[in-house]
């Protein structure tokens, strides 16, 4: 048993749609849906392990959960409504999976059961929910639609540490009820404490979007017990930024900025200076330094944190000449194309002199116009949107 936690759109009625019904098949000019080749309905999906008779039962069972109606399709509607209670909640929809094996075939009563006690265990116990059972896949699984704004309260729920309570939650169970469980970090800790963490996404793709090196992974736990307290001393011994940043060295590790905070780095991997110890902080260092944070000198523009562009003189882009826009005037009684010092300047129009009076004054044109003034600038109207259904 596996848990996952997809990322869910603004709205319920997209969702539930798609659970219920399937993706949408896309149509020809013509108006006719396009020919299955090689007689794909009767074969598997090799992407999404689909079964032939996928599409007889894609659903399983259906439930819902503090609504007035069991249907799902209505449903969506009472969930909008709730939803709309909260101004400041822009994501209401909160959507998760429960998955088993495809050799477990756990009954209705049973997955029914461990979606009521997951809810209860990440505090959902109280909001709207749909549950929509599937099986078109070889393995079993259920998809939890949950509202995060309270029906009572308006109120709308955090989900930090959502991923957390959800892996503990199906391990425990499955312990309970006698089912296999995939272990993670929060619910078999000791397996893991010798891998190093996995970069987070964010920094992964903040790398590829600047053309960067993948970030280094993070200190295993059983390296940051070992070396904690060596490192701790290198930091109540040192008596400047400089002795602190030869210290670091002369033992492989550099202390650099990243994002907020700072981080010890050691060409491959890092860690957070705040794991250390509690006196290893900035702001103490600075204040028994009597200096603030400084950088240390040796470290090249290339050693820089792998989160930063490198700003040395080879390696910076110079613009194109298509990139290059045209300066403004220096006033609006200037031409724009005529350069300073070639010719006298033309007598300013009526327009200039308005412009030249105020620059946000939006300036009237007469309703005909003979070519040579201007047309009258339009301002785009944005449509308000309404709520998603």
């Amino acid at each position: 048993m596996i848990g996952k936690i997809p990322k869910a759109g603004r709205g319920f009625k997209g969702i539930v749609s798609y659970l219920l019904t399937g993706a949408r098949k896309p149509e020809r000019q013509d108006g006719k849906a396009p020919s299955l080749q090689n007689a794909t309905e009767l074969q598997a999906n090799a992407r999404t392990n689909e079964r032939p008779d996928a599409k007889r039962t894609r659903v399983l069972w259906t439930e819902t959960h503090n609504l007035v109606t069991t249907d799902p399709a209505k449903a969506v509607r009472v969930m909008r409504a709730t939803a709309n209670r909260s101004r400041r909640c822009k994501s209401p929809v909160y959507h998760f999976v429960i998955s088993w094996t495809p050799d477990e075939t756990p009954s209705t009563d049973v997955m029914r059961a461990i979606v009521r006690d997951t809810c209860v265990d990440m505090g959902l116990e109280d909001h709207q929910r749909i549950a929509i059972a599937h099986g078109d896949t070889r393995h079993k699984h259920v998809h939890v639609v949950v509202n995060r704004i309270h029906h009572e309260t308006g109120k709308a729920w955090n989900r930090a540490q959502d991923w957390v309570r959800l892996e503990q939650s199906l391990a425990r169970q499955a312990k309970a009820r006698g089912l296999r469980y995939v272990p993670g970090r929060h619910n078999a800790p000791d397996d893991f404490k010798d891998q190093p963490k996995r970069t987070k996404d964010a920094e992964l793709q903040r790398a590829r979007r600047n053309g960067l090196p993948s970030p280094p992974m993070q200190w295993t736990a059983s390296r940051l017990a070992a070396e904690r307290k060596r490192i701790a001393k290198l930091f109540d011994t040192a008596s400047s930024w400089e002795h602190l940043h030869h210290t670091l060295a002369e033992t492989g590790l550099s202390l650099r900025e990243k994002g907020q905070g700072h981080v010890l780095y050691d060409r491959s991997s890092e860690v957070k200076l705040s794991s250390i110890s509690k006196t290893a902080r900035i702001g103490l260092l600075a204040k028994r330094f009597g200096a603030p944070y400084q950088p240390s000198r040796h470290s090249s523009l290339r050693d820089l944190t792998h989160n930063r562009k490198d700003t040395s003189p080879d390696n910076v882009q110079k613009p194109s000449p298509h990139d290059v826009k045209p300066s403004p005037p220096d006033d609006y009684s200037r031409h724009p194309q005529q350069k300073p010092g070639n010719t006298a300047p033309s007598p300013p129009s009526t327009v200039d002199q308005r412009l030249s009076v105020n620059k946000h004054m939006r300036v009237e044109t007469p309703a005909q116009h003979d070519g040579t003034s201007p047309t009258p600038h339009k301002r785009k109207q944005r449509k308000r949107k309404g709520p998603k259904l």
